[in-house]
This record gives C-alpha cells, sequence and structure tokens, in this order.
C-alpha cells in the first residue's frame, strides 16, 4: 500500500543539486552477467536527472557516492548541496560521513518506516521496477539475468 506524497516546495524555488535523493534496491535473487545484486539510483530534486549504477555489494555505496559526486562537479561545476537518504546501514558510515563533511554536503536522512519522506527516489525506485518487468516480460528470450540492463535502459529512457 503507498501513501500519499509529502507536500514539496514549487519547481521555481528548486536549485540544481539541492537536494540529491538516492536509494539503494536489491538484493535480486538472480546476479546480473557482471555478478551485480544491487542498484543505486541519485536523482536531483530540481531537474529530475538520475544517475543509476550497479552494485555486488552494499559495501560499494560509499565509494559510487564518491564517483557520482565528482561526475557532479564535473559536468554541473558544482558540489551537491545536500543528499536525502533512507536510514539504511550502507548510508550510515564514517567515511561517508567523514566525505560529506570534507565536501560541505549536509546528509538528511528520512524518518524511519516512512518511505515516502524520501519520495522522489521510492518513485524513481518504483518506476524502474515497472519498466525493468515490463521490458524483461516482453523479450522474445526472458532472461532474468538481463535486469541489471533493464534498470540502466530505463534511467537512460527516463532522462
Amino acid at each position: 500500500m503507498t501513501r500519499f506524497p509529502r507536500v514539496s516546495t514549487s519547481k521555481k524555488d528548486r536549485k540544481t543539486l539541492d537536494p540529491v535523493h538516492s536509494d539503494l534496491s536489491g538484493p535480486f535473487p538472480v546476479p546480473s552477467y557482471g555478478n551485480s545484486l544491487y542498484y543505486i539510483t541519485l536523482i536531483d530534486d530540481a531537474t529530475r536527472v538520475a544517475w543509476a549504477r550497479l552494485m555486488k555489494q552494499k559495501c560499494e555505496t560509499t565509494k559510487i557516492i564518491k564517483d557520482v559526486v565528482a561526475e557532479m562537479e564535473l559536468q554541473h561545476h558544482k558540489t551537491p548541496a545536500a543528499f536525502r537518504t533512507d536510514n539504511g546501514g550502507e548510508y550510515v558510515t564514517k567515511d561517508l560521513k567523514g566525505f560529506f563533511t570534507s565536501k560541505g554536503i549536509i546528509h538528511e536522512f528520512s524518518p524511519p518506516y516512512s518511505p515516502e519522506s524520501n519520495g522522489v527516489a521510492e518513485s524513481l525506485n518504483h518506476t524502474i521496477g515497472e519498466s525493468l518487468r515490463a521490458m524483461l516480460e516482453s523479450a522474445s528470450t526472458y532472461d532474468k539475468k538481463l535486469w541489471a540492463e533493464a534498470v540502466l535502459t530505463s534511467v537512460y529512457i527516463k532522462n
């Protein structure tokens, strides 16, 4: 069952990369062809541009966030002002906290057991899940290992 989303600020009040929402999905029952079991999504609140990265283990979260932040800095010439995540263990690490502090990024956590508080990321994951199922069901050879390619394709099409 889903809940109603929170009321957000108007579009003209939003600034690029302030905040960036993130969520992790997985593990999938079947590893991808690259042996990935998880994927992480990051989405800009203002532009709704999304990034998705595949992961073999949850412990890769900090490295991937560092890499995507570096990519954001190169492409947008701007460091994200804030990151909004759930309270998952993959986001609550000393290494990630130190990285955010060194970059001046505010790390905002959504309240426990309230996915609607991180609704932007949850909505993206819901959209990816639906398109993933549609792509794999419509394929002539239904290969469950292609879930990772379907995730990346879904984000590419959305952007």
